[in-house]
């Protein structure tokens, strides 16, 4: 087979694994894909025909303006306007194309390059941690592509057409250089500037939208969350920073919805407190006395609202300010990109931080009757009995955790009148059954509900004692209010229906470990950032220090630091800002170890100098002066051509060359003491043309 041959097969299996995690990403469908990879599968058997017809330039321009309506299409109507997914369906047509008129070196370097274009979409349009698996590969494959290339084009000038390549040596200086290219790639990500936006811009169906057009919006059916409580997907991690814990359960509040018609909740009105910062980047929400601090990590959800612990009292977050609604919920000014870290400290006194109701103004909705009947309200009367309002909402509590079974069956079979038939019919239902007919049994007898929605409950990953939040977590309860004692947090859900955590089975040990993996690569990765790398400095700076301490006796100490606790109510906050999550020393030396270990393998892998390759130093240097030396003139043209422009340097650079044509074609070995001698002609050499360039 020819080297031309060899090549467009090479390119072929290229193209096939370019485009392999587009679909993966969402950026392109399967069918789309599958297309391509026929079209490349049928040029790798074109490829094996030697006197193969390939596309002339006017087929390639004529392909190319039937492309352009089909290009405008794909921008207009079929794409919403998306500019990725059109791009690369063109840089698809294009490579397809370029196959089938690979006729000179040229057409072979263009194709090329579309494919690491390609290839360059694939990894830039997903952050998934298995990217990097496909990343390696691929430098792996396109340094073994780009090497053997090179080197069919070198046998070629030199006239060894058909000469079999030594692919052993090639595949081990692909790994070689692969390892070497992930180790450079460690310090220099640690050190450059960080770029937190994604540098391939568009969007693709994914479980963000799908968040947002389901909950935590202005309006919510009656099945919107437990749609979600089957999902794994995680919402939120927390750590605790000490120096206590909050006895009692985790929830944390995200929205509150007040108005309830045609089966559907949705907030009566907009408005929106705006909360600015206090001090070093804190929001103080109430009043109280820190006994533990959250550090969370907020995962993308398409929406701008912030998850609050319902004993947070203060937020530390990098946002100028925020947003809180009259029910109590939190918004961030925009929707986070990424991860969104942020602390919150606990009291001991849950608050639901919703402002007293106006029944006469803006919240006569809280005391609506929309969707009580008269069966309702016989039902609020008998179940709540006499007494005040406390009393009687604790009793309507205890109504439905008796009486009343959880279930997710009835997800999607709501009909036109749903809280009737949970509440007299089928007596079993999930969540907001349960808290929608509180809120209505609640306004039957005048005490103001509303309905809230959040996560209740976490999971604990032993890895590293931090704590889950998923979508399984979602949860809907009641507030009410209580004169005298403000907003009370009511959940008839029974105990059976409310989110768990997940039991020790070995499918939640492997989940664990690989959420583990997940976090620390969102963490020390994706919302890698400025402070980290100052954090970084600091710690080379110290692991420097003490190692100064194990040879100097009178090096100075280092000084651990002492916490400061946080300020009481009415206090100043301390001036300096605490650090979001701390990079330990070992992993500031992390650098270094693999900067040795990348020195010490090229030391140990380098070739020995033998008179072979002191000949090719000698070529390529000759090359970059003389345009003479070409790749075609031969060893003994080569010293005489050394003879004449360096005089000096003929008697060891024609020894050199000698030596060379007995390694190479007389098949003789150097000795040990020929190859001690060659090293010292080649210095001798190479100092004669420094001086004389």
């Amino acid at each position: 087979m020819t080297f031309g041959a060899e090549k467009r097969r090479l390119l072929g299996w290229l193209a096939l694994l370019a485009p392999i995690p587009l679909p993966f990403n969402q950026v392109i469908a399967w069918p789309e894909l599958l297309l391509f990879l026929a079209v490349v599968a049928g040029f790798l058997a074109r490829a094996r025909e030697e006197e193969a017809r390939w596309l002339p330039v006017w087929m390639m321009n004529l392909l190319a303006v039937a492309y352009l309506p089909v290009l405008f299409l794909d921008l207009s109507s079929f794409r919403g306007g998306q500019l990725l997914r059109p791009l690369i369906h063109l840089a698809m047509f294009a490579l397809a194309v370029k196959l089938f008129s690979l006729r000179r070196d040229r057409d072979i370097r263009q194709a090329y390059l579309g494919i690491f274009f390609l290839t360059l979409a694939a990894v830039g349009s997903s952050v998934h941690p298995s990217m990097m698996l496909y990343l390696v590969a691929s430098v792996a494959l396109n340094v073994f592509a780009m090497t053997r290339l090179a080197g069919w084009d070198a046998l070629a000038d030199f006239g060894h057409v058909g000469t079999p390549w030594p692919a052993g040596r090639l595949r081990g200086f692909a790994g070689l250089s692969t390892l070497a290219a992930l180790v450079l790639a460690v310090p220099l990500f640690v050190l450059l500037p960080r770029i937190r936006n994604p540098y391939i811009v568009g969007t693709a169906p994914g479980a963000a939208n799908l968040l947002q057009a389901t909950s935590f919006t202005s309006e919510i059916g009656l099945d919107a969350i437990g749609r979600l409580r089957v999902s794994r997907a995680v919402a939120l991690r927390f750590e605790s920073l000490g120096p206590g814990s909050v006895p009692g359960e985790r929830r944390f509040k995200v929205e509150t919805y007040d108005a309830y018609s045609d089966a559907r909740w949705r907030r009566s009105e907009e408005t929106s407190e705006v909360l600015q910062q206090q001090g070093a980047d804190f929001f103080r929400l109430t009043r109280g006395v820190r006994i533990e601090r959250l550090h969370l990590w907020l995962s993308p959800m398409g929406a701008p609202q912030l998850p609050r612990p319902l004993h947070g009292f203060m937020v530390r977050a990098t946002e100028p300010r925020l947003f809180r609604d009259r029910g109590g919920g939190l918004r961030l000014p925009r929707i986070p990109a990424g991860t969104f870290e942020y602390e919150v400290d606990l009291g001991r006194v849950p608050d639901s931080l919703a402002d007293p109701p106006e029944l006469g103004g803006s919240d006569r909705a809280l005391l609506s009757r929309s969707g009580i009947d008269a069966r309702v309200a016989e039902l609020a009367r008998r179940a709540a009995g006499e007494g005040g309002d406390r009393e009687r909402a604790d009793r309507l509590e205890a109504h439905l955790l008796r009486e009343y079974a959880y279930t997710l069956d009835f997800l999607g079979r709501g009909g036109a009148t749903p809280i009737e038939d949970f509440l007299f019919e089928n007596r079993r239902g999930h969540c907001e059954l349960f808290a929608t007919s509180l809120v209505l049994l609640l306004r039957a007898e005048g005490i103001p509900a509303r309905l809230v929605t959040g996560f209740l409950g976490a999971e604990l990953n032993p890895i590293q004692d931090y704590w889950v939040v998923r979508q399984s977590h979602r949860h809907a309860w009641v507030e009410a209010w209580i004169e005298g004692e403000g907003w009370q947090t009511l959940d008839p859900t029974p105990p059976a229906g409310r989110p768990g955590s997940e039991s020790g089975s070995l499918g939640a040990v492997f989940g664990q470990a690989w959420d583990w993996v997940i976090f620390r690569w969102d963490r020390y990765v994706l919302t890698y950032g400025m402070a980290d790398q100052i954090q970084a400095f600091f710690g080379l700076r110290d692991l420097w220090l003490r190692m100064r301490e194990m040879f100097e006796s009178d090096a100075p100490a280092l000084e651990e630091p002492v916490p400061e606790p946080a300020p009481a109510f009415g206090e100043s906050p301390p001036t300096g800002a605490e650090p979001r999550s701390e990079l330990t020393t070992w992993w500031a030396a992390v650098p270094l170890v693999l900067a040795f270990a990348a020195v010490l393998v090229w030391w140990l892998r380098r070739p020995r100098l033998d008179a072979t390759l002191a000949y090719r130093r000698l070529r390529r240097w000759l090359a970059t002066s003389f345009a003479e030396v070409t790749p075609a003139t031969p060893p003994l043209a080569l010293a005489e051509i050394l003879a004449r422009r360096h005089p000096a340097a003929e008697e060891p650079g024609g020894r050199i060359v000698g030596l060379y044509l007995r390694e190479s074609f007389a098949g003789v070995p150097t000795s040990e003491e020929e190859l001690a001698a060659v090293a010292e002609w080649w210095r001798v050499v190479e100092r004669i043309l420094r001086q004389e360039r």
